[in-house]
């Protein structure tokens, strides 16, 4: 698979790992077993929203580009649909999630 398609497909593939590493990161602050002092959550957290976002940004606006510049139109189109917008919805979340914890918090 060439690295125009590659690109896109882990953009979709990668918003399964921020919501499984916001659970793991709550159970390691606030479960009984937690080992994670609660002096470092507001740090992990927003470290761990800005990784997300910055990731889900770049993946999407890299993976439109790369379908962009290409002659077949149609399949690309449907790829960005499909692929890069879910990428780019979802990191423009994270990073409003940041913003918002950064002033409230």
């Amino acid at each position: 698979m060439r690295k125009t398609y590659l690109v896109p497909l882990s953009a979709l593939l990668f918003q399964i790992i921020p919501p499984f590493l916001i659970y793991v990161l709550s159970w390691a602050i606030y479960s009984d077993q937690g080992f994670v002092p609660h002096s470092l959550n507001r740090f992990l957290s927003l470290s761990l929203l800005l990784f997300s976002s910055s990731v889900s940004l770049f993946l999407g606006n890299y993976g439109s580009y790369l379908l962009l510049i290409k002659e077949n139109k149609i399949v690309d189109l449907l790829m960005i649909l499909l692929c890069c917008v879910p990428a780019l919805l979802a990191g423009s979340f994270y990073l409003h999630a940041l913003l918002v914890f950064m002033a409230i918090v």
